[in-house]
């Protein structure tokens, strides 16, 4: 189970916190509000998507089973998955979604791994707030995530420009693990 909340953690490290513990829209919008005047409190872009990853985020075991059980939908998971090391979980995921198996992953495939384990909400189920809110945090953290990780400026993040520590991940997890929601 301790492997399992490492993948977890860093995963979302990896990819500028990508909400793997994704809870579902409706207990999104049940828990915050997602209305005009949320959204005029706070208008610092950063802000308020932490603000929104922070309701999102689910750190305890529930978070753990959901990543589990999303992962055995798509593949096998494979025996001795508990005793893997964070290394190897990093390198697994970023292999799970390197689809063109070019060892590189391109925005679009940053955005698959982003949305992949969210629960999704149709946007006319969700009061046409949730079901777009996802997308939009997931394009404009693929954004931060080329700009601040693709150090040779090809379109693409190989495993090697991921593994770079200094370039932002461990920041923003630093900074959306400090968050307190009650002061946003």
């Amino acid at each position: 189970m301790l492997a399992l909340k490492r993948l977890y953690v860093l995963i979302f490290t990896a990819t500028f916190a990508l909400f793997i513990g994704v809870r579902c829209h409706e207990q999104h919008a049940a828990a915050t509000d997602d209305s005009a005047e949320f959204h005029e409190t706070h208008a610092d872009e950063e802000t308020h998507q932490l603000k929104h990853l922070f309701d999102r985020l689910d750190m305890d075991e529930e978070g753990i089973r959901h990543i589990k059980e999303h992962l055995s939908r798509i593949i096998k998971l494979p025996e001795g998955i508990d005793d893997i090391d964070d290394g190897q979980a990093m390198f697994y995921l970023f292999q799970l979604h390197d689809f063109d198996r070019n060892n590189k992953l391109d925005g679009l495939e940053w955005l698959a791994l982003l949305t992949d384990f969210a629960d999704t909400v149709p946007v006319s189920q969700s009061g046409q707030t949730g079901g777009t809110m996802v997308l939009k945090e997931a394009e404009g953290l693929v954004d931060k995530l080329l700009t601040e990780h693709d150090l040779d400026q090809d379109g693409y993040i190989d495993f090697a420009e991921m593994s770079v520590v200094d370039k932002g991940p461990d920041t923003v997890w630093t900074r959306v693990g400090s968050v307190d929601p009650e002061t946003l």
